[in-house]
């Protein structure tokens, strides 16, 4: 018996449709699972006039721009990488608009690419379920003429998994991974040595066998985010104190654990204005 599809297939296939339709396609690619099934999309579609950015700057955590050339790689498709300063005043400002000015930022480098190489659209890959939290740098995404088809096409972010699924993309149930900015609180200066100390942070909590981790930042103190499924092994004998102990060692003065657990975009929680219209 056959199962029914977790997506819909119409809305693919107009979205399909659409992406022949440019005939030429420029993705801003992560390596995560929304830009995966994009440039798989533009791949069937397009072949050889699609094309797979990555933008690397200073807020990419460790090993994801070879995660990123790994899921390029078997998806068939050549990778670019862009150098990115994003490090500039109005970012570094941390205000509740960093993400907007980055993505202005990041949208001029992509933008200067495609020039140089005939390609008329970029796209990155937004999804439906994306409006409901707070996320300024798809406005700048609008107001920069960025096009978000699965946004176009009202496809959420489960349909996306899905579609990964039915079509054996490793990345179908890889958790989203945010800049490394966005684990800062607002309005707290935002500097190289402050990112490198949260990346480092993280990546040894990882190396404990943890698999969701973030580990947020107020002034001077760490609040850490873990799976809810993973969050007993953390009060574990031993464990807590060799995490404490790791990044007292990193100059946070307080350590907690967040009883909530990990969820996306927690430094916005309390920010009700509209970010993307």
């Amino acid at each position: 018996m056959l199962m029914q599809k977790e997506y819909s297939a119409e809305k693919f296939n107009a979205l399909m449709e659409k992406v022949r339709i440019k005939g030429n396609l420029l993705v801003a690619f992560s390596g995560g699972v929304d830009s995966a099934v994009l440039v798989h999309i533009a791949k069937r579609v397009l072949g050889k006039n699609a094309h797979a950015v990555f933008v690397n700057d200073e807020t990419v955590s460790a090993g994801e721009l070879e995660h990123a050339k790994s899921v390029a790689e078997k998806l068939g498709i050549e990778l670019t990488v862009l150098s990115h300063n994003a490090l500039d005043e109005d970012f570094c400002k941390n205000t509740i608009q960093r993400c907007y000015h980055c993505k202005k930022s990041m949208i001029r480098v992509l933008k200067e690419f495609a020039g140089e190489h005939g390609i008329e659209c970029i796209a990155m890959g937004v999804s439906a379920s994306d409006l409901k939290e707070y996320r300024p740098g798809i406005r700048a995404g609008f107001e920069e003429g960025v096009w978000y088809p699965f946004l176009e096409h009202g496809i959420t972010k489960e349909e996306i998994r899905a579609y990964a699924r039915e079509h054996e993309l490793e990345v179908s149930e890889r958790p989203a991974n945010a800049c490394l900015a966005s684990r800062v609180a607002y309005n707290q200066k935002i500097t190289p040595e402050l990112l490198r100390r949260i990346d480092e942070a993280e990546r040894f909590i990882k190396s404990l066998g943890f698999h969701v981790v973030r580990v947020r930042v107020h002034g001077s103190d760490a609040r850490i985010e873990l799976g809810k499924d993973e969050m007993h092994r953390a009060l574990s004998t031993g464990m807590f104190e060799k995490i404490s102990a790791f990044l007292h060692a990193l100059g946070f003065v307080h350590v907690s654990l967040d009883l909530d657990g990990y969820r996306p975009g927690s430094m916005n929680e309390g920010i009700t204005q509209p970010a993307h219209h």
